[in-house]
C-alpha cells in the first residue's frame, strides 16, 4: 500500500522545542532502485513489461510470460484487504501485488493476468467456475486457460493449451463414462496416486503442471480437485461456470523516496506483522512459510531466491533540525528557527517575537506501515508546550498522539 502518514508538531511560547538526530545531504532523492541481474525488475508496469515482453515474440511466448511472472511474484493465500478495489476489497494490482504483499486469491490472481495480457496486447476474460476463479487469454484464434493461482495449465494432444471450456467438455465426457466419480471427493483422491491421473480425461493428461501423484506445484491442491473445479458448476445462470470481469487497479509503482537521515531496510524475514491484523483475521500461512518447504515448496524452482514470502521492513526519519536541512522536505514551517539560523539552543525553537510555531513532515511510503513510534527530545520553557499530532489519511484528519510540558 502506498501509505503516506503525516506529522505536525506545534511548539508553544520561545525556549521549547524538539530535537532530533540528523545526516544526510540537503536533497530529496526520488525513484530508488535496488535491483539484481537474477531477478527481474516489476517495480512498476512498465518495468514489469521491458523485464518479460520481448521484442519478436509471439501472442504464445507472451501469454506464457505473463503466466509465468505472477506465478514467481504472487503466492497463493487469504489476500491482503485494502477496502479500495476488487471482490471484497482485496487487492487487485499486479505491481503493488508483486512489491508489496507477495500474496492473494485466485479472484486477486485472476484479475493479475487479465491486467498484464492486456498491457501485453493480449486479450483476456475470467471465468467463475467451481469454487475458483481463473483467466483465459485468446491468441491464435483460441483461448486458453493459464491458472498462475494454482500453478496450472493444460496441453491438449497437438499441443495447444486447453481453454476453460474445452477443460470442462473433456471432464464432462470422462464423468459420463465413470459416474460414480462426480461429486466424489475420496475416490477421485484415490483414483490420482501413482500416476492415476493420467488415466483420467485425456485433456488432462498431458499436463506437466501435477507430479506423479497428482499433486499441484504447492500441494494445496490435485488432480482431485481439478476435476470438480471444471465439473462444469458454478454461480453463473442454471447453476453453471460463468465468464466474469475480475476487476483490477492500475498506476502502483515502487517510488522510493529518502531525504538527508531517512533510512529504509528492507528485510527478507518478519517479525509477524501483516497488514490485516487490525480486523483480526488469521494471517496468511505463508508469513511462516519456508521457501522451498511446505506450501512455498515449487517457489525456489521458479527464481525465489528469499528465506520467506514476507519482510517486514522499517522506515526511519531522523531529523536533521540543527542545520535546517529538515526544512527543504518538510510540508510546512511556521516561526520556527534553527540553530544554524540564529545560533540559539536548542536545535529548533520558536522564532524570538513569535508565541507559536510549527512544523508539518510527510512520510511517504512504497510500503504499509503496520506500526511505529515517534521520539523526540523536548526542551520546555516556562509556560512552554510542545505538541504532536498525527494523520493517516493524507491530513484530512489529526489525533494528538502526545503533548509535553516539561523537558525529556
Amino acid at each position: 500500500m502506498n501509505q503516506r502518514a503525516q506529522f505536525k508538531i506545534f511548539l508553544c511560547v520561545a525556549c521549547c522545542a524538539a530535537t532530533f538526530a540528523s545526516a544526510g545531504e540537503a536533497v530529496i532523492v526520488s525513484h530508488i532502485g535496488v535491483l539484481s541481474n537474477r531477478v527481474e525488475d516489476v517495480s512498476s508496469l512498465e518495468a514489469w513489461k521491458k523485464s518479460f515482453i520481448k521484442d519478436g515474440m509471439s501472442d504464445a511466448q507472451k501469454a506464457l510470460a505473463v503466466w509465468q511472472s505472477v506465478c514467481k511474484f504472487r503466492h497463493q493465500d487469504p489476500p491482503p484487504i485494502e477496502y479500495i478495489t476488487g471482490d471484497g476489497g482485496d487487492v487487485h494490482d499486479p505491481i503493488k501485488t508483486f512489491n508489496v504483499y507477495g500474496y492473494n486469491m485466485c479472484c486477486c490472481e485472476a484479475s493479475n493476468i487479465c491486467a498484464l495480457a492486456r498491457c501485453a496486447g493480449l486479450r483476456a476474460r475470467g471465468w467463475g467456475i467451481h469454487g475458483h476463479s481463473v483467466p483465459e487469454l485468446e491468441y491464435g484464434g483460441a483461448w486458453h486457460l493459464l491458472d498462475a493461482s494454482l500453478v496450472c495449465y493444460f496441453p491438449k494432444s497437438d499441443g495447444q493449451i486447453a481453454g476453460v471450456e474445452e477443460i470442462i467438455s473433456g471432464i464432462g465426457e470422462w464423468y459420463k463414462l465413470h459416474p460414480e466419480y462426480v461429486n466424489n471427493n475420496n475416490l477421485l483422491y484415490k483414483f490420482m496416486g501413482r500416476g492415476g491421473w493420467k488415466k483420467g480425461p485425456a485433456v488432462l493428461a498431458s499436463s506437466s503442471s501435477y507430479d506423479d501423484n497428482g499433486w499441484l506445484p504447492a500441494a494445496t491442491h490435485g488432480w482431485y480437485s481439478t476435476m470438480q473445479e471444471y465439473d462444469g458448476s458454478g454461480g453463473g445462470a442454471g447453476g453453471k461456470a460463468f465468464q466474469y470481469e475480475y476487476g483490477y487497479s492500475q498506476g502502483y509503482e515502487v517510488n522510493i523516496q529518502l531525504r538527508p537521515g531517512e533510512k529504509l531496510t528492507r528485510n527478507w524475514g518478519n517479525i509477524g506483522l501483516h497488514v490485516n491484523m487490525d480486523l483480526g483475521v488469521e494471517a496468511p500461512g505463508c508469513l511462516t512459510e519456508q521457501t522451498g518447504k511446505g506450501q512455498l515448496r515449487y517457489s525456489s524452482a521458479l527464481g525465489d531466491l528469499s528465506n520467506g514470502r514476507i519482510g517486514n521492513g522499517t522506515l526511519e526519519y531522523a531529523l536533521p533540525l540543527k542545520d535546517g536541512r529538515f526544512k527543504n522536505g518538510a510540508l510546512s514551517v511556521e516561526n520556527l528557527a534553527c540553530t544554524s539560523d540564529d545560533g540559539l539552543a536548542p536545535a529548533l525553537h520558536v522564532k524570538a517575537g513569535a508565541t507559536e510555531g510549527s512544523f508539518s513532515i510527510d512520510m511517504p511510503c512504497s510500503y504499509v506501515y503496520l506500526n511505529g513510534s515517534l521520539e523526540a527530545q523536548v526542551v520546555a520553557g516556562a509556560e512552554g508546550v510542545v505538541v504532536f499530532e498525527l494523520s493517516d489519511n493524507h491530513g484530512l484528519d489529526w489525533k494528538n498522539v502526545g503533548k509535553f510540558a516539561t523537558s525529556g
